[in-house]
């Protein structure tokens, strides 16, 4: 199966390349625009995952989108809890500053 000569093999490794450099830095926002690029290519030309001499490529790509995905997740995880200490540290003080404000 010939493939689309726009979807090449350095163009689907630069985009996980993308991704990998996204992840390091946790750049959450290229990281929706590279998928947003994969996506468009999965939409209009289905046909280059059948590719074989892509196939090794989308399967590098699989692969660091997996681990984006558990990024993502270890970061969503470690905010929540960030939030939840800083939630209670606001509860304490709110708490401090009503006892500070009462009237003896």
């Amino acid at each position: 199966m010939a493939s689309n000569p726009s979807i090449t093999v350095a163009l689907i490794r630069q985009i996980t390349q993308r991704t990998q450099k996204a992840i390091e830095l946790k750049d959450w926002q290229a990281l929706k625009q590279l998928d947003l690029k994969v996506r468009e290519i999965l939409k209009h030309h289905p046909e280059c995952l059948k590719d074989p001499a892509l196939r090794p490529e989308f399967d590098r790509l699989k692969a660091t989108y997996q681990r984006a995905s558990r990024t993502l997740n270890e970061a969503i995880n470690t905010t929540k809890v960030e939030l939840e200490s800083i939630q209670s540290q606001q509860e304490r003080a709110k708490a401090y500053q009503t006892t500070m404000t009462m009237d003896f």
